[in-house]
């Protein structure tokens, strides 16, 4: 027999679940809400690309993946730069002149043009075509100077003026490199 404890505990447990599905379908229904907002976002981006920039929706969800693979390399083989270049600066911060030295700073100038090669001819879109030149200009100005360390490091005992003075630029070059942020305006 049910007494009135008993029904008022089970209309309060009906209660209390009648109001979770209330708010799980409240949930669901603005999550369905902002995907079907995304997904129209989407959609009008690709007729854009269509109208404006003559892209297909195949050709510009391909360039997507190109992009992606694109980015993840250039953020991957970034930290690389950034290994090789603390290495050449260390050496030079060092004052080492030493033939293992100089191997060491002729290696990492390997690795950097390894790097510039690989990044050269990566695919890309029109989208990062700005990107990819200024990620080129910074790769192609830490290999020259990597170049120019270990060639004046090879000539060193014509003139160590020269070298000191090369240091000081290679430092500022690798600092304003390391520090400068892309600036895509």
């Amino acid at each position: 027999m049910l007494n009135n404890d008993s029904i008022t505990y089970i209309l309060f447990i009906v209660l209390v679940i009648a109001i979770i599905i209330a708010i799980i379908l409240m949930l669901v229904k603005r999550i369905f809400k902002f995907f079907l907002f995304i997904l129209v976002l989407f959609i009008a981006y690709l007729g854009y690309q269509y109208i404006v920039n003559s892209i297909s929706p195949m050709e510009f969800i391909n360039s997507i993946k190109t992009d992606i693979s694109y980015l993840a390399k250039s953020a991957q083989d970034y930290s690389k730069i950034k290994k090789s270049s603390d290495r050449i600066k260390t050496l030079i911060d060092a004052k080492d002149t030493s033939e293992e030295a100089l191997q060491k700073i002729q290696d990492e100038s390997v690795n950097l043009h390894q790097i510039k090669d690989e990044m050269q001819n990566m695919p890309h879109s029109k989208i990062l075509e700005k990107y990819h030149s200024l990620y080129m200009l910074n790769l192609n100005r830490i290999t020259a100077t990597s170049d120019s360390m270990v060639f004046l490091l090879q000539g060193q005992k014509s003139s160590e003026s020269l070298i000191n003075n090369l240091k000081e630029k290679v430092n500022n070059i690798f600092d304003y490199i390391k520090n400068k942020t892309f600036d895509f305006n």
